[in-house]
């Protein structure tokens, strides 16, 4: 307990209380965690597409590995209970 740490969120919406603040700042931290996992785990980087087509199917995939990133986490949440 006296390792414990704090942390100060800032926000420039003061119309927000702390609950929702806090919990953006989590889901930004957990989508942020998914695309780290995506670039090692999966091995997704950027490229440099030429063509749009083949920029819009890269974000396609990304969301895709993201979304199925987030469905296993919440089932293995799920079964752990």
């Amino acid at each position: 307990m006296a390792r414990d740490g704090a942390y100060l969120l800032l926000s420039d919406q003061p119309d927000r209380s702390a609950e929702r603040l806090w919990s953006t700042c989590i889901q930004l931290t957990r989508a942020e965690d998914a695309f780290r996992a995506m670039r090692s785990d999966l091995l997704l980087r950027p490229l440099r597409h030429h063509h749009e087509r083949r920029v819009q199917a890269h974000i396609f995939v990304c969301v895709l590995a993201y979304v199925l990133w987030r469905v296993l986490e919440h089932k293995l949440r799920g079964a752990q209970s």
